[in-house]
């Protein structure tokens, strides 16, 4: 019996000699980094710098992951602005050709007579509408002072173009390319002061017929001579 309980006594005192010594463990040495510094049984003097390296790396790594969680939420929204922007302009482009659309339809059946005998086309390109009148249906030669026939076709033109108050209406006056000449010199010095004064006759014709705002008129003498 005397053996057997210096047995056990042995046994206890090698434990006990392995748990004092616990901190000189190869698992308590730096290398082992977040093992050796929570372990219980390793000395917390010990911390081992890895430990901090590790947490300054992810602190770093959180501090990118964040920059660009915020560059991403910054383009998200500039493009959804965008995308927005682009949506509204495309409705404005809509609705203005729907608009210049049903202007160019009604002007063709209100000019229908003059567009069947050549002295009137009427065009749509892009976002303008173009209304071509020959001279010879507004002006004699070398006169600013519209025809019957030219006042009554802008008075119907104008009759349109009231329906569309939000569209600009420019009136292009031009002349043939013959010089002025005799006394007329005297009234129109060059085909440019009589280019104008037909601009400015067919828009009071233009306002006769109903258009009163956003007009305009100017003359371009015979840069763009007509017959």
């Amino acid at each position: 019996m005397h053996t057997y309980k210096t047995a056990i006594l042995a046994t206890s005192i090698v434990a006990l000699a392995g748990c004092a010594s616990w901190d000189k463990s190869p698992i308590c040495t730096d290398r082992h980094g977040w093992l050796a510094w929570s372990d219980v049984r390793c000395n917390a003097d010990n911390a081992p710098k890895a430990a901090d390296d590790n947490a300054a790396r992810l602190a770093a790594l959180e501090k990118e992951r964040q920059r660009l969680a915020d560059e991403l939420a910054a383009a998200q929204r500039q493009n959804g602005a965008l995308n927005s922007r682009v949506t509204d302009l495309e409705g404005q482009v809509n609705q203005s050709k729907g608009g210049l659309a049903k202007a160019e339809k009604d002007l063709l059946k209100a000019l229908q007579p003059e567009i069947s005998k050549g002295t009137v086309s009427v065009n749509q390109s892009g976002d303008a509408l173009t209304i071509n009148l020959a001279s010879s249906l507004l002006f004699d030669s070398g006169q600013d002072q519209l025809k019957a026939g030219g006042t009554d076709a802008l008075k119907r033109v104008g009759g349109v173009l009231k329906d569309f108050p939000d569209k600009q209406v420019h009136v292009a006056g031009y002349t043939d390319n013959v010089a002025i000449a005799g006394a007329l010199k005297k009234k129109f010095p060059s085909n440019k002061e009589l280019s104008d004064a037909r601009a400015y006759s067919a828009a009071r014709a233009l306002r006769d017929g109903g258009v009163s705002n956003n007009l305009s008129a100017a003359g371009h003498g015979d840069s763009n001579p007509t017959a």
